[in-house]
Formats: structure tokens, sequence, C-alpha cells
């Protein structure tokens, strides 16, 4: 884009005839590709300088900033000029975020203003309630999310947490499907659950309901419970009540003096 070109848009866009000190130098070679470290006094025009270098190479530009209220402030002018902007930061609500993401992977931004701290998310976190109000939480050492179009996250080292009256249920994972609408997690391989009162399970290839506590499996399972040891081809179980049906080659081993 030729100085004439990048004068234009100046104008068309900001409304500015022409450029303050240094800055056509700097967003010139912004928009040239080049690296820029740039030092200004307040109130010299920084933001213009990378603003508009973001418009001439069109996409997205990340803007990272540790300030929310400069953040809320710059994006709340882009929008004022009809620019596509959006917020990722602490003081915004889960859904808020995941539409800002959502937008970002669809290409539909210009310019996508974070906090440093949400760059830096060691673990991607679920939360939710079941049908009886009892929380749940799942973490994922990886997520990704292919399509905006589709609620489904494949992820990587599964941890899921359901608090239950009667104490937590926990389920680990290697790997699974997560649907964000469903609440539904299709885990492929080996899966290991514990919960209160003694309940464990081993099986593999189940699909877990968090929202019902239900688990239904694919693969064989063996387990412990008050009642006693069981195992069986396949199994179906409601985590909330610690109750399993077994299905092929059940067997059951019952702990003397557990059935009164």
């Amino acid at each position: 884009m030729d100085s004439n070109a990048l004068s234009d848009l100046l104008h068309r866009t900001f409304g500015f005839s022409g450029f303050r000190a240094n800055q056509e130098a700097v967003c010139r070679a912004a928009t040239d590709g080049r690296d820029v470290l740039l030092v200004m006094p307040t109130g010299a025009g920084k933001s213009l300088c990378y603003q508009l270098p973001a418009l001439a190479r069109g996409g997205t530009a990340l803007v990272i900033s540790p300030l929310i209220a400069l953040m809320d402030d710059q994006a709340a002018k882009l929008s004022a000029l009809g620019l596509r902007v959006a917020r990722i930061h602490s003081g915004l609500s889960r859904d808020e975020s995941r539409q800002a993401c959502r937008d970002y992977l669809d290409g539909t931004l210009q310019f996508l203003f974070i906090a440093p701290e949400r760059m830096r998310v060691e673990a991607a976190r679920y939360t939710g309630t079941d049908n009886k109000g009892q929380q749940f939480e799942m973490t994922a050492n990886r997520a990704i999310q292919p399509s905006s179009d589709t609620p489904l996250v494949n992820i990587n080292g599964l941890f899921a947490r359901l608090n239950l009256q009667q104490g937590p249920m926990l389920i680990a994972a290697d790997q699974g499907r997560y649907n964000i609408d469903t609440q539904r997690v299709a885990i492929d391989g080996p899966v290991k659950v514990a919960g209160a009162d003694g309940f464990k399970l081993n099986t593999s290839n189940v699909m877990v309901d968090m929202k019902e506590r239900q688990l239904a499996s694919q693969g064989p399972a063996a387990g412990e419970m008050r009642l006693g040891q069981f195992r069986a081809n396949h199994i179906r179980a409601d985590l909330g009540d610690h109750t399993v049906v077994l299905d092929g080659g059940a067997r059951l081993k019952i702990v003397q003096g557990a059935v009164r």
C-alpha cells in the first residue's frame, strides 16, 4: 500500500486529514510487515500506529493489553467507527469470552483485545450443573474446538469432578470429545472412575452424560463398590446413585456382610 492509499485509509476510517509527527513512518513500517518497537509520550497517537496498519494488512489484529479500562476504551472507540471488535478479559462473562473466540475463529473480527493472563491458559476448564443443581467441573490439558459451527471440543488429558450429595465423583481419561451444548463426553480408550464409599470403575470407550450423571461403556468394565466387586462386557452406571447395570459376561462377588 503506497503513501496515498495509507493516507486515504486514515481519512476514510478515522476522519484525520493527515498524520502526526512520526506516525506515518511507523505505520508504513508496520504495514510492510517489519518489526517495530515504538515509544511515544502520552497523547502522541500511539494507538493509531497499530490500528491503521492492522486495517491496511487485513485479517484480525491481536492486541494484548494489561489495562482493562484502556482496552475497553479503545474497543469502544473502534466499535463506534463501525469496526468489528471483541475483547477477552476477567471482567467479561464466560459466554461473552466464548463468543469472542468464536468470532475470532470465524474470521469476522478486525481487532481482538485480550489480557495477558488470558494468553497463558495452562488448562481448559468447563463447568456446569447437573439436573439436580449439583456442580461439575472438567479440565483438559489440551482442548481444540475445530469449528464454532459445532459445539464439539476435542480434549486431551481429561479430568472431571462431579460434586454429588454423597461425595465427589472423579473421572480421568486420556482423550475424548465434549459436547458443550448437551454436556456429554465421548471418551476414547481407558477410563478410570472413583467416588465416595469405595466406588471404583475401570472401563473404556464410554459416553458420560454430565448433566444426567450417567455413564455407558462400550468396552469391558471392572470395579468395586460397597456391595462387592463386579465385571462385565459392558456397563451402564448411575454415578449419582452408585448403581450399575452389568451387560454380558456379568460377574459379581459380594462382600460378606455387605447385604443386610
